[in-house]
């Protein structure tokens, strides 16, 4: 009878206290499951920093960029480069290392070898001074975004992410209508030649605007958090038409890959995890097989000058200069904008790309001319090949934010096809990424986080 009882009050405890299907729950402190005083004091400094950093990376070029048009002059300045060290150390302080220091050690071993691989790159560096000052906020950067999603929890972070980039979306939307001049794209280099008109907001580009509008669309529809259906759906759709406005033909390719491979993520089983192994085998064969195919376009481009927006022209300079030194490279940040010794004065025919290029237009093409084969091995496999397989033996990720991650990380490694983003600093989608990297590994926050009790109740909505 006793047993009985018990079994019934308990029971009835669950049926009181514990949340339903698809409710949050919150930290296991406080009376009713809330935050107590002392850790809701704790959380005033992460949301500051968070705030801080994706305001600087989000609104940087409108905040430090002027006239527009200087291409990313402004965040070269030293007021940004203070700005982003401040951010940098509110961080730190928002994740408390007096009370453990061992907090400060959160970024994966393979990013570290990575990164230890860009800094000992500066002992060849071409220009030493400008690979130190590139190398210093390729790791800072990373280590914010860690610090960031420790301090405040995946589910605090996520909200004020998404609700940065709906806040982002709605200003491109204003400057498009209400200042144009800054709002409509305008073509400078040749790589904007057809692009006059498209829309690019508050961002510095087109496809930046692009990137930001992937990004969004893609958060949305794998986790869009306590979001009504209906909002949700209004938001995808003005992201898309904002998408379609900008020409970003990159961020609207990859994005449409990107929905069907996260949704299949979605219902992807852990435990049927066995099955990868083959499964692995077939699609490197189907890679091996099809390798011709894919690649030769971007063979192709190579000598094709015109092709890829004119990309063609960047890359040939860059690869003339990856065949005569392809083990070590020019050392990390130390081949596009270091003046008269760039390497691309001499290797490139066209004066546009000598006088006007910052990038090359290829994040894999640009790290492996700047840091060798080895660290473009390294990386790829620390940012990109690691984490996804990573993914698939979890056995604790949720399986929303197991698409979420694996959906940023296919985006990210498509557009460095086209573009040159990853470790690149304070880029958006170099920040996107890292973030994504911290998601999946960063398990424990500062403060008791917000468990979402439909990660835990067997389905993933």
């Amino acid at each position: 009878m006793a047993k009985q009882l018990a079994l019934t009050d308990l029971s009835a405890g669950r049926g009181a206290n514990m949340p339903g299907r698809g409710q949050l729950e919150r930290g296991p402190v406080g009376a009713g499951g809330r935050l107590g005083r002392a850790d809701r004091r704790k959380l005033w400094l992460p949301y500051v920093a968070a705030g801080v950093f994706l305001g600087l990376i989000i609104f940087g070029f409108l905040l430090f960029t002027y006239p527009v048009g200087a291409q990313g002059q402004g965040r070269g300045s030293p007021l940004y480069q203070i700005a982003l060290l401040s951010s940098f150390a509110l961080t730190v302080l928002a994740l408390r290392p007096w009370v453990d220091f061992r907090r400060l050690f959160v970024l994966p071993l393979g990013l570290v070898l990575a990164l230890g691989w860009c800094w000992l790159s500066v002992n060849w560096a071409i220009s030493p001074a400008d690979s130190i000052r590139r190398v210093a906020q390729a790791t800072l950067v990373p280590l914010s975004t860690f610090y960031i999603v420790k301090s405040l929890g995946y589910e605090r972070f996520m909200t004020m992410l998404r609700w940065s980039l709906v806040g982002a979306l709605s200003l491109c939307y204003l400057a498009v209508f209400l200042i144009p001049e800054i709002g409509i794209q305008h073509a400078v280099v040749l790589t904007d030649a057809g692009n006059e008109g498209t829309w690019r907001g508050i961002m510095q580009d087109k496809n930046t605007a692009g990137s930001l509008c992937a990004v969004t669309i893609i958060i949305l529809l794998f986790d869009a958090g306590t979001l009504k259906r209906a909002l949700r759906a209004i938001l995808i759709v003005a992201t898309a038409i904002f998408l379609f406005k900008s020409g970003s033909k990159t961020a609207m390719g990859i994005v449409l890959l990107t929905a069907p491979i996260g949704a299949m993520v979605k219902i992807y089983n852990p435990k049927y995890r066995i099955y990868l192994l083959p499964l692995a085998a077939v699609a490197a064969i189907a890679i091996m097989l099809g390798h011709d195919l894919v690649t030769a376009p971007f063979r192709n481009a190579i000598y094709e000058p015109l092709s890829f927006t004119g990309r063609g022209m960047i890359w040939a300079g860059l690869w003339g200069y990856i065949q005569d030194h392809w083990v070590l490279g020019s050392g990390f940040g130390s081949f596009w904008s270091i003046q008269s010794v760039s390497p691309i004065t001499q290797y490139s025919e066209y004066e546009w790309v000598r006088k006007a290029v910052f990038v090359g237009h290829s994040g894999y093409l640009d790290l492996w001319a700047t840091i060798g084969l080895p660290g473009l091995i390294l990386a790829v496999l620390a940012i990109i090949v690691w984490p996804l397989i990573k993914v698939m033996i979890s056995k604790d990720l949720s399986r929303r934010r197991a698409a979420l991650v694996v959906g940023l990380i296919i985006f990210c490694a498509g557009d460095n096809l086209t573009e040159s983003t990853i470790l690149s600093g304070d880029a958006f989608l170099n920040v996107v990424l890292m973030f994504a990297l911290a998601m999946l590994h960063v398990k424990t926050s500062v403060v008791p986080p917000i468990v979402d009790r439909r990660r835990h109740i067997g389905a993933a909505s």
